[in-house]
């Protein structure tokens, strides 16, 4: 019996275990949703650099309805599909 703790020190080492345990999760929550945020955040504004470059170009050559229609609506049609994944 000697060897044993008493259960306010177990209480009190499991509480504190819990805690360190709660803390390291949400540490890592938290950095996995920050990745994704800044993930995603890349990816718009590649796209919608793109999609702007597209857009002055087509102002620039003037190639008029069909410049906007068979690149531009494609484009915009891409970004809307894949925001929806």
């Amino acid at each position: 019996m000697k060897d044993e703790k008493s259960l306010p020190e177990l209480s009190s080492q499991l509480v504190t275990i819990l805690t360190t345990e709660h803390y390291n999760l949400q540490t890592g929550r938290s950095m996995t949703v920050a990745d994704a945020n800044g993930r995603c955040t890349l990816f718009i504004g590649a796209v919608s650099g793109a999609l702007i470059a597209i857009a002055f170009t087509g102002q620039v050559s003037r190639m008029g309805t069909a410049f906007f229609v068979f690149s531009l609506v494609p484009s915009l049609a891409l970004l809307y599909g894949s925001d929806h994944l």
